[in-house]
């Protein structure tokens, strides 16, 4: 006889919907609030890539989780855009991944102080000895789109986020 690995055999096995059950009745019992969060974070779930992206799957979450970070702001900005060598596919190891944050509201130091630490936040988790993504936000503000910068990057972002309705 083959000796059966795993968990033995008990006779009183329960599914999974079976033992939530259980759990949320003993915590009913104790006298704490039972609640399920379904809602979706409109602001996190604004993200998205166009399929023939040539972001690598690791830039594509650094920029989700900085796409979420953008609650923080005083503002909300109008959309989040990515240009560049790493949006182009033409990077290599040292190439920043560069965001265009386009705003609708007056020029803030406040709000591009805000944005450095958000895209600190966002890639700390791909920093290993000096390497991993560098993200670099570029604020742009109303009046910085009639300037030859904006004007150069257009053609070439690629837009990754829109503000929620």
């Amino acid at each position: 006889m083959e000796k059966r690995r795993g968990r033995p055999p008990t006779g009183t096995a329960q599914s999974a919907a079976e033992r939530m059950r259980a759990y949320r009745r003993r915590l009913r019992e104790r006298g704490m609030a039972v609640s399920s969060v379904t809602a979706t974070d409109p602001v996190a779930a604004a993200t998205h890539f166009r399929r023939e992206s040539l972001l690598t799957p690791a830039e594509k979450d650094a920029i989700r989780r900085f796409c979420s970070g953008m609650r923080k702001l005083p503002a909300l900005p109008e959309m989040i855009a990515v240009f560049g060598s790493r949006a182009a596919g033409g990077s290599h190891i040292d190439s920043d991944l560069d965001v265009a944050v386009i705003m609708a509201c007056n020029r803030s130091a406040k709000i591009e102080s805000s944005l450095a630490a958000i895209s600190e936040r966002s890639v700390q988790p791909y920093h290993e000895d000096g390497i991993g993504i560098r993200l670099r936000p570029v604020a742009i503000f109303p009046e910085d789109r009639e300037r030859a910068f904006f004007k150069s990057i257009g053609k070439d972002m690629d837009i990754v986020w829109t503000k929620p309705r």
